[in-house]
């Protein structure tokens, strides 16, 4: 009986005990990672890459969320030219300015 007692006090505690939040680079990278993937499906549907993020938004089931960084930026989205083979997207960090260190330090993506 006093087992039982202990395995459900153990269970609720675990439950109650809040998770972390996830960091902003996880969040950030994590968003970026599936933009790219929601360009592919566009370039599958329309046999050429999206010409910025918001040719995006009209499919059906985009989150908007994509749209952004954890800090709230734009993402940045650069289609292949013949310049640049790939598609890059682009967050610029926390500062939303080009460059930077630590948390202000760009994030990128390229996908041939």
């Amino acid at each position: 009986m006093l087992l039982l007692i202990v395995g459900l006090t153990l269970y609720l505690l675990s439950r109650s005990v809040p998770k972390p939040a996830p960091d902003p680079e996880t969040v950030t990278y994590t968003r970026i990672v599936h933009l790219a993937e929601q360009c592919d499906r566009f370039r599958r549907m329309t046999k050429a890459w999206p010409p910025g993020a918001y040719a995006l938004v009209n499919m059906a089931k985009f989150d908007t969320n994509l749209l952004f960084d954890a800090w709230g930026h734009p993402l940045v989205l650069i289609p292949p030219t013949n310049a640049q083979t790939c598609l890059c997207v682009i967050s610029y960090g926390a500062d939303g300015v080009p460059g930077g260190t630590g948390t202000n330090r760009d994030l990128c993506l390229e996908r041939p």
